[in-house]
């Protein structure tokens, strides 16, 4: 009959998963300047309600309840300006032939 913990082989210590830091990402590494073009470029394309939303969720790293809280809108209404916000930014640089961050600095 199988008992639950008769084969475990006994440990003492510590198990430590950890991975490497990578290190800050590609924005983090952007100048003033580069940042500055970046937005140029994307002027225009979303709306002031989108960039608050796409502003706290990746600048501000809040979550879409937290950013509902803050804009005193539904979570639902987040995740709507979220995807719209995502989408518009995708077909501009579908239009602007942009394969990565990296070409647009």
């Amino acid at each position: 009959m199988f008992e639950p913990g008769a084969y475990a082989v006994p440990f003492e210590g510590r198990v430590e998963h950890s991975t490497p830091d990578p290190g800050p990402g590609l924005l983090e590494q952007l100048t003033e300047r580069q940042t500055a073009s970046i937005l140029a470029a994307f002027s225009g394309v979303l709306t002031a309600r989108q960039v608050d939303v796409i502003v706290l969720r990746y600048s501000d790293e809040l979550t879409f309840e937290q950013i509902a809280e803050r804009l005193n809108i539904s979570p639902a209404a987040t995740h709507r300006l979220h995807a719209r916000a995502l989408d518009a930014l995708r077909k501009r640089l579908a239009e602007m032939r942009v394969h990565s961050v990296r070409d647009l600095i």
